[in-house]
C-alpha cells in the first residue's frame, strides 16, 4: 500500500476542540505535538481539512449508525455501567462500526509515512489498531483508553468481544485510565499482556490556569459570588448523565446536611454544572430526571428570598467560563461511585494559585496520583461523602500548602507531558523527550511481536496476536 508522509498520525472520534471527542479537554496540547512534528490529526465529521487536520471520509448514516447505535447502546453500557443486561446489539450497527474502523485504518494508512507513529483514542476506534497493523505492520500503533475497561464477565456480553482485544493486543504501546482497568483487561486476554500501562490523561493545566489569569474570569468569578450572596460556602460539581458520576450521591449528601443543620441553609451552595449533549434517553433520560427532581426537592425544602441551595447549570461551557467556576468554588467535588476520569478535579486545583480551597476525591477517580493531599473519600461508604464535605468546607477558607503541592503537581504532570511520555515511549525515544520526573518509575517495553519482527527486518501480513506494552507504572 502507498504510503504517506506524515511521521506522527493521531485519531480521534471526533475533530479536535469538539466537546464530544474524548481528547477534548487535551486538544491544545495534543494539536501542538502533532503540529511540532509536520503529522496529522486525523478525525470523522473534521469541518475543514488543513495542512494537519484531515477528514475521514464517512457515509453519515454509517456514521450516526456507528455512533448512536454501536458506540452508544453497545459499548458505552458495558465500558461505563458495568452491565451486561443493558446492552443492546444489532447486526446493522456492528456493520457500521467495521465500516468507520475500516475507514479509519484506510486514512491512517495513506497518510503515515514509513515507520510512523500512529496514536488512537477510545473505545469508538479500538478495532482500528488491528486494521490498520493488517495494512501497515511498519507503523508503531499506539492505542490510549480513556474510559474503563469492563471486567470480563461484561466483555463477554459483548459479540466480537475477541475483534476487540485482538485488536488491542495489536498495539506497540496500550495504556489504560485506572488499575481496575488495566487489570480487567490483562484478565480477558488470559496476562498475555502481563501489567497493561496505567497511564490515565491529565487536566490541560496551563491552558486552564492561563484562562483564570485574565480579568475576565477573574471579573465572572466575582460575579458568581455576589449573586450566591449570603452564602459562604460554594461547592462545585460536574457530571452528565452518567450514573457513574455519582451526582445522585452528591446531592444527596448536600441535602442530609442541610436536613442535618450540619450545614446551615443560607450559608452553603451547590452548583453543579452539566453538559448539554443530546437529550438522553432510557436510563440516561431517567437519570437526568432524577437530577432534576432532586435538584428542585432541595430547593422546594430550603430555599428562601434571595437564597437557592442547588444550581444545576446544563450548558457548554468555554474554558473561560470554567476557569470563573472554578475561581469561585471553595471546594470541588469529583466524588464517581465507579472508575471514572476526573479532569475538572486537577483543573480546579491548576487554578488556586493563593492555596485557599480543597478537593474531595473519589477512591473511584483516576487523579488520585495527580492530586496529593486531596480528601479522598469511598462514596459508597454511608456518611463518608457528608463527613468529606464538612472537612473540606472547613479548611477550604485557609490558605494551605497542601493545595500549593496540588497545583504544582498538576502543572508538572500535564497533558503535554504525558504526551511527550507516550510518544518517547512508544517511538523508543526517538519522538520527543520524556518528562524528567523523580516520581515517574521507568518504563521498559516489551513490544509486540509485530513490533519485533520489524526489527528484524520482516514482514508481517497476518492478523496480530502480538503481546503489546508491558509495563508498569503508578503514575499517570
Amino acid at each position: 500500500m502507498k504510503s504517506g508522509k506524515h511521521q506522527l498520525i493521531l485519531a480521534t472520534d471526533t475533530a479536535p476542540l469538539t466537546p464530544a471527542s474524548s481528547a477534548a479537554l487535551g486538544s491544545a496540547a495534543l494539536m501542538h505535538a502533532v503540529a511540532s512534528h509536520g503529522g496529522a490529526w486525523v478525525a470523522a465529521g473534521a469541518a475543514k481539512e488543513s495542512a494537519w487536520l484531515k477528514s475521514v471520509p464517512v457515509d453519515s448514516t454509517d456514521m450516526a449508525t456507528h455512533r448512536d447505535g454501536y458506540c452508544a447502546q453497545t459499548l458505552a453500557p458495558a465500558y461505563f455501567g458495568h452491565h451486561a443486561a443493558t446492552l443492546s446489539q444489532d447486526e446493522q450497527w456492528q456493520k457500521a462500526h467495521h465500516i468507520i474502523s475500516g475507514q479509519y485504518a484506510d486514512t491512517i494508512a495513506s497518510l503515515a509515512a514509513p515507520g510512523a507513529a500512529v496514536w488512537i483514542h477510545d473505545y469508538p476506534l479500538q478495532l482500528v489498531p488491528g486494521l490498520l497493523r493488517h495494512l501497515r505492520p511498519d507503523l508503531r500503533i499506539g492505542f490510549s483508553l480513556h474510559s474503563p475497561f469492563p471486567p470480563a464477565q461484561t466483555l463477554q456480553a459483548i459479540a466480537e468481544r475477541e475483534q476487540i482485544t485482538t485488536s488491542i493486543l495489536a498495539a506497540d504501546l496500550a495504556t489504560f485510565t485506572d488499575a481496575r482497568s488495566a487489570a480487567n483487561f490483562a484478565a480477558c486476554t488470559e496476562n498475555e499482556t502481563g501489567t497493561p500501562l496505567v497511564m490515565p490523561m491529565p487536566a490541560d493545566a496551563h491552558a486552564i490556569a492561563h484562562a483564570a489569569a485574565t480579568a475576565t474570569a477573574r471579573t465572572a468569578a466575582g460575579q458568581i459570588r455576589a449573586r450566591l450572596h449570603p452564602a459562604t460556602t460554594v461547592f462545585l460539581s460536574t457530571g452528565g448523565t452518567d450514573s457513574g458520576d455519582g451526582t445522585i450521591a452528591v446531592l444527596n449528601a448536600f441535602a442530609q446536611l442541610l436536613d442535618g443543620r450540619a450545614l446551615q441553609a443560607g450559608t452553603a451552595v451547590l452548583i453543579h454544572l452539566a453538559p448539554t449533549g443530546e437529550p438522553p434517553a432510557g436510563e440516561n433520560g431517567a437519570l437526568r430526571h432524577d437530577i432534576e427532581r432532586l435538584t428542585a426537592q432541595i430547593n422546594g425544602k430550603h430555599a428562601t428570598v434571595g437564597y437557592v441551595p442547588v444550581h444545576y447549570q446544563r450548558q457548554d461551557l468555554s474554558e473561560a467560563e470554567r476557569a470563573a467556576f472554578y475561581l469561585a468554588a471553595d471546594v470541588m467535588l469529583a466524588t464517581p461511585v465507579r472508575d471514572r476520569m476526573t479532569p475538572h478535579a486537577a483543573e480546579y486545583a491548576a487554578t488556586r494559585e493563593s492555596g485557599h480551597g480543597r478537593v474531595v476525591l473519589s477512591e473511584f477517580s483516576s487523579s488520585q496520583a495527580q492530586l496529593p493531599g486531596a480528601i479522598i473519600v469511598n462514596p459508597h461508604e454511608p456518611g463518608a461523602l457528608e463527613q468529606a464535605m464538612l472537612t473540606a468546607a472547613a479548611q477550604a477558607a485557609t490558605a494551605s500548602p497542601v493545595m500549593k503541592t496540588m497545583r504544582a503537581q498538576v502543572h508538572t504532570n500535564n497533558v503535554t507531558a504525558w504526551a511527550r511520555r507516550f510518544l518517547h515511549t512508544l517511538t523508543d525515544g526517538t519522538m520527543l523527550n520524556p518528562p524528567e520526573h523523580a516520581d515517574h518509575q521507568t518504563i521498559t517495553p516489551r513490544r509486540s511481536a509485530s513490533a519485533r519482527q520489524r526489527k528484524e527486518g520482516k514482514q508481517h501480513h497476518a492478523q496480530p496476536t502480538g503481546t503489546g506494552q508491558l509495563a508498569t507504572s503508578a503514575h499517570p
